[in-house]
């Protein structure tokens, strides 16, 4: 367990380090800020609060990110099995997940391999990534509000963030929004301003997770940068809110009004 942190700054943590927030009373982290901004956004919040959200799909990025990043390995459990399909390899992957590890099957151990190898080509992308990889900060406002991020890599051209993707082609954008990559990246930026007083560009290094492991770069344009702040600040807002009245509301509670949707009137569609 690592020192409780009750110093603003940057740290090196391994992200199970900095998920188990080392901050006293607690910080607000830009993934978990994300959650409030969804529909009932602050009841999900407070169930993932006690119960974090993992998801088995998860996996696969998160044993791409130590390979390529070429930090965290040590992090993942090599299961001998082509699947999960046996009770033996369901097992392993319950006490690999139970003791904090990534279970991973050697067929995505390769994939991930080959992913390297294939980003280690891509110039722009292994400058992005470069220098000081996970790296934790935290940030105390004059409010008293602790806020928290980790980032993939941070050198002194910029703050860099791997994703791994179905397709990096201009559909990257659509997937980005849905994220809000925006908001990390807002989030991002000002962490690292508000510590070193740096504004440095966000960037996101994007691969597909199918050969040939195409690799794609994006910077946020001030637009996007712009929106990425305004939500910070709404999910903020928010959870200051919820903090003080001790309530974390789902869907209204009350009957809403259940209206068929534009498609649903088109002339074409039989409505019973």
């Amino acid at each position: 367990m690592p020192e409780p942190i009750t110093t603003p700054g940057l740290y090196d943590l391994t992200p199970e380090q900095y998920h188990r927030d080392p901050v006293p009373g607690g910080s607000l982290s830009q993934s978990r800020a994300k959650t409030l901004l969804r529909e009932a956004g602050p009841a999900r919040f407070r169930h993932y609060e006690a119960i974090p959200e993992t998801k088995p799909e998860w996996d696969m990025g998160t044993v791409a990110h130590a390979i390529v990043l070429g930090k965290g390995s040590e992090r993942l459990r090599l299961i001998d099995a082509k699947d999960y399909k046996t009770k033996a390899a369901q097992d392993a992957r319950r006490d690999a997940y139970a003791k904090g590890m990534t279970p991973v099957l050697p067929h995505q151990m390769r994939q991930s391999e080959d992913m390297a190898e294939a980003l280690s080509r891509h110039t722009l992308a292994v400058e992005t990534l470069s220098g000081r990889h996970e790296v934790a900060a935290f940030h105390k406002r004059d409010d008293g509000l602790w806020l928290r991020s980790q980032f993939d890599a941070m050198n002194p051209e910029c703050v860099g963030d791997y994703k791994t993707a179905a397709d990096a082609s201009s559909w990257f954008a659509r997937s980005a929004w849905k994220y809000r990559y925006h908001m990390q990246g807002a989030w991002y930026r000002r962490m690292l301003a508000w510590l070193t007083g740096e504004w440095r560009p966000y960037r996101l290094v994007a691969q597909e997770v199918t050969a040939p492991y195409l690799v794609s770069v994006w910077e946020l344009d001030d637009l996007a940068i712009r929106q990425g702040e305004s939500d910070m600040d709404e999910a903020i807002a928010i959870y200051q809110h919820c903090m003080r009245s001790g309530q974390w509301p789902g869907y209204p509670d009350e009957i809403q009004t259940l209206s068929p949707p534009d498609w649903a009137l088109d002339d074409e569609i039989e409505i019973d």
